[in-house]
């Protein structure tokens, strides 16, 4: 089973934040691509 969830990723100080609103999980990283690939 395949389910899409939604990444919001904003800039925080040094690196990013990603907040996934369907399972309210948030994931700090570097960049953008490794914040949001928390996710999958």
């Amino acid at each position: 089973m395949t389910r899409k969830l939604t990444a919001i990723v904003e800039r925080d100080g040094d690196g990013n934040v990603a907040l996934c609103p369907e399972v309210d999980v948030a994931s700090r990283r570097d960049s953008v691509a490794q914040a949001s690939s928390a996710f999958e």
